[in-house]
């Protein structure tokens, strides 16, 4: 059964060909990289909310 995977160097190799094909030999890995989000937190009164429908929810179910 483990002659049903491709090896790490078989994928690499499928890859470069692949890039190759496309013509993106010059195009840099940071295009394929996620964007950095800047990530904010919850505040206090968002916390507060979501505890509060989780509470509600709770209660809710417990009751039905």
């Amino acid at each position: 059964m483990k002659d049903d995977f491709l090896s790490q160097e078989e994928v690499d190799a499928l890859l470069k060909k692949n890039q190759a094909i496309n013509g993106d030999e010059s195009a840099d890995d940071s295009e394929n990289q996620p964007k950095e989000v800047e990530e904010k937190g919850l505040n206090e009164s968002d916390k507060d909310v979501i505890g509060e429908v989780g509470n509600i929810s709770m209660s809710t179910a417990g009751n039905t």
